[in-house]
Parts: C-alpha cells; sequence; structure tokens
C-alpha cells in the first residue's frame, strides 16, 4: 500500500513588520540581560555602604529579577510575531505545527481523522457556536488573523479535550482530509 502525503503552509502576509517587531523584542530582551548582569557585576563590584547595607542590596536585588523576569517575558514573547503554520496530512493523521521566524518549531496538535467531529467555514453558524462552548478550546493556527480568504475549522475530540482549530488552508487540503475521513463530518457547502 502506498503512503499519502499532503502538506500545506499558511504564510504569515505582514512578513516585514512581524519580522521588525521580532527584531525589537529580541533586541530589548538581549539588553535587559546585559543590564542585569551588569547589576549583578555593580552587586558584588562596588563597596555598599555601611549604614544601609539591607536596603543598597535589596535594591541591587530588585533590579536583577525586574530585568531578568523582563528578559524572559520579551524573549518569549517575541516568538508570537512571524509566526507561519503547516498542516500536515499523513495516512489519516493531521499534524500542526507553528513555525517561529522560520527557526522555531512547535506542533500545536497531531490527532487521527477518525477523531474529528466536524469540517466547516468558519463564517458558518455552526462554527460560532462551538467557539463559544464552554468546553472546547480555540485554536488559532492561521497567521492572517484577519484572513481575507476563507478559512477553515476542523472540530476534533481527542486524549480526552475538544478544540477546535481555525486554519488558512486551501480547499485542496479539506479535500485530501475527505479520503480519510467519515462523510457526515463535513459540513454542507464545504467543498
Amino acid at each position: 500500500m502506498r503512503d499519502f502525503y499532503y502538506t500545506e503552509t499558511s504564510v504569515c502576509k505582514n512578513r516585514k513588520s512581524e519580522k521588525a517587531k521580532y527584531t525589537i523584542l529580541f533586541i530589548f530582551s538581549i539588553i535587559s540581560w546585559v543590564l542585569a548582569i551588569l547589576s549583578l557585576i555593580a552587586l558584588f563590584g562596588f563597596p555598599i555602604s555601611q549604614d544601609n547595607i539591607l536596603v543598597s542590596v535589596l535594591i541591587y536585588v530588585v533590579f536583577i529579577a525586574m530585568f531578568v523576569a523582563s528578559a524572559i517575558i520579551l524573549g518569549r514573547l517575541k516568538f508570537r510575531f512571524c509566526l507561519d503554520f503547516d498542516y500536515i496530512l499523513v495516512n489519516g493523521s493531521v499534524r500542526i505545527y507553528s513555525i517561529s521566524n522560520n527557526v522555531k518549531n512547535k506542533k500545536l496538535a497531531e490527532f487521527e481523522t477518525s477523531d474529528i467531529v466536524k469540517v466547516g467555514k468558519t463564517n458558518d453558524d455552526e462554527c460560532y457556536r462551538l467557539c463559544e462552548s464552554p468546553n472546547v478550546d480555540e485554536v488559532l493556527a492561521t497567521s492572517n488573523f484577519k484572513s481575507d480568504s476563507i478559512a477553515y475549522y476542523i472540530f476534533a475530540a481527542y486524549d480526552g479535550q475538544k478544540k477546535i482549530f481555525i486554519l488558512d488552508c486551501t480547499a485542496d487540503f479539506i479535500k485530501s482530509l475527505r479520503l480519510y475521513a467519515r462523510p457526515d463530518v463535513f459540513a454542507k457547502g464545504v467543498l
């Protein structure tokens, strides 16, 4: 039997502005780390007055903690910009990855097509109803949050959780999904 493999990538449309935001956060993260190290050197390198030694050390510790916290927060925040998404279908298994700045690859989900409950377009009432359900997690797997193209959703129940994935894929991916998923999971007018 031959293996079936289909992959598609949703590329960020505002690459230039997203790359600029990513670079700015990266630079400020590095500056925060440098300031934290300089504050640590200042704590041990400069003489501290004996009158208020506790206050002086506390001030240095607060600055060091503030710079380290801002470096960590900015370093993690930068991965929210310049995002692309890969949608992969391999022999009935769906995998969704986010790719940050063409470097960091993170698996968002992996489930079988037998776990799919519903597939449809995001402008359907069914999609809005599912997104508003209290026990359903919404996962935006599109780099274009205000997409002008037709976006699709996949509602899947796997590993004891229910998730709705908003995808910026083409109709070819949905057609490939039809090869393995049950025919009753597709909403009317999907293709």
